[in-house]
């Protein structure tokens, strides 16, 4: 069985990557900042990446909110980030990363002070993870206007363009007249996705319809339309809350890579693959979070 089960290197890569990032920063001590959601639900997974980083390189992790980022952390004079009292000018008081597992969604920002939190960390010089640029190049907005005529060639060449473009799936913008008519025609074939990520926010099949007939052009503008992907089905049992169910099955398979750079050279210092997750839900079921509920971690057994 170990065999067939690939080897998943995501909790040695990731730390390994954060560690080359914070020797690229320049600090010999110091340490690196995990952004946070309140009350992290999240927190197993978070943590065995902060042990890694410890148990491999000893380097230090601290877990922070946004709003504690706010209300502890500050910025000298060569911007670098602090976290303490001002009076410190100590290195090890120096954040050199600032590693983002919450700060994606609207539900992050209840207050003002959790956007000082994060305009804090954009004027620091400390190597964010992701920057801002890459942040909104993940928005669903930005991948679907990456797939339109012309817009990857302005960025890569041609030929690597028309590659790139080959794994796209089918998006378009909300509002696009050609795709809705399309998806009120065969609803069962497309989501609408609002700009949020985690699960809970789709519109399928009637729901779709109805948000569609219902909203302004405007309003769809503000969506992406997406036609499906189709995996093929396989039995498995998933376990949700310590029960075990049977069922057809669909799977995702998602890898990690981590990626470092400056901004100037084109040779990046570091680009690699980091592992894998995988996840798998019931068919029938059109969400896929495995924190919302939907889908289950889960392994892949490679056969001939």
């Amino acid at each position: 069985l170990d065999f067939n089960l690939p080897f998943n290197s995501a909790l040695k890569s990731i730390p390994s990557a954060l560690a080359v990032a914070h020797q690229t920063y320049g600090i010999e001590k110091g340490f690196i900042i995990m952004v946070i959601k309140e009350n992290e639900l999240n927190a197993i997974d978070q943590r065995l990446i902060e042990y890694g980083l410890w148990e491999d390189h000893k380097i230090k992790m601290v877990r922070m909110t946004l709003r504690q980022i706010h209300e502890q952390c500050w910025l000298d004079q060569d911007l670098k980030m602090r976290i303490g009292s001002e009076k410190s000018a100590s290195t090890s008081s120096i954040a050199s990363i600032v590693y983002f597992r919450a700060g994606y969604s609207p539900d992050d920002y209840p207050t003002e002070v959790e956007w000082e939190g994060r305009k804090l960390i954009e004027k620091s010089n400390a190597i964010k993870c992701p920057n801002i640029s890459y942040h909104l190049a993940g928005t669903k907005k930005v991948q679907q206007v990456l797939t339109e005529p012309d817009q990857l060639e302005r960025f890569i060449s041609p030929s690597k363009a028309e590659k790139i473009r080959s794994s796209f799936a089918g998006l378009w913008a909300g509002n696009d007249k050609n795709a809705i008519a399309e998806a009120l025609n065969n609803p069962s074939d497309y989501v609408l996705k609002p700009q949020r990520e985690g699960g809970g926010n789709n519109f399928f099949g009637s729901e779709m319809v109805e948000k569609i007939e219902q909203s302004s052009g405007k309003e769809l503008s503000s969506y992406i339309l997406m036609k499906k992907l189709l995996p093929p089905k396989q039995n498995s049992i998933l376990l949700f809350s310590g029960k075990s169910k049977y069922g057809a099955t669909l799977s995702e398979w998602g890898f990690y890579g981590c990626y470092l750079g400056n901004g100037k050279d084109e040779v990046p210092i570091l680009n690699t693959y980091a592992g894998h997750l995988v996840r798998t839900k019931f068919e029938g079921i059109n969400e896929g979070g495995v924190t919302t509920g939907y889908a289950c971690l889960s392994s892949p057994l490679l056969v001939d």
